[in-house]
């Protein structure tokens, strides 16, 4: 997944003419890289939460708030989005090479096993859940689509707060 984000966010520029878009194509590939290396950190970061170590998680949680607001507040600061992007790229960056080393040296190394048997299993019961989500999410969102025909965007914004209050009290 990483490797396909890399890829959408090093060639995605051969398809925009946009000017004020092909300006940003700095930090739009920036923060394509800080998606993919965030991708890869989440891995050791759920890894340690298959492991049951929380004192692990709480200090990832901690040290990745602390890191974005260390690095984002003052290069936002000098270099406006660009500085906003470096901080996120720097903090992930940090916040990655932590995650990997202290996992590595409290599980392991990581290798890829390819079970079929396990890979049917999972598909068995992931797939219809998955379907099932997919349905409830056409499902709550078909009546935005009708009434913004209907009533038009105002009226279908009061609609959809009333319905996000609504649910939230149920």
């Amino acid at each position: 997944l990483s490797l396909i984000i890399l890829a959408i966010g090093f060639t995605f520029h051969l398809f925009i003419t946009h000017e004020k878009i092909l300006s940003m194509i700095p930090h739009i590939r920036l923060m394509f890289l800080t998606l993919a290396l965030n991708i890869y950190f989440s891995y050791f970061y759920f890894r340690f939460n298959a492991y049951q170590n929380f004192k692990m998680v709480g200090f990832l949680d901690t040290f990745k708030s602390v890191l974005i607001f260390a690095l984002q507040i003052p290069l936002a600061y000098f270099w406006g989005l660009y500085g906003v992007v470096l901080g996120f790229f720097f903090s992930i960056v940090v916040l990655c090479g932590t995650a990997v080393i202290t996992n590595i040296r409290e599980f392991g190394k990581v290798f890829i096993l390819f079970d079929l048997k396990l890979l049917i299993r999972l598909i068995k019961i992931g797939l219809p859940s998955t379907i099932f989500f997919w349905l409830s999410i056409i499902q709550t969102s078909v009546d935005r689509i009708i009434s913004i025909s209907i009533l038009g965007d105002t009226a279908t914004g009061y609609y959809g707060l009333g319905v996000s209050i609504f649910s939230v009290l149920i």
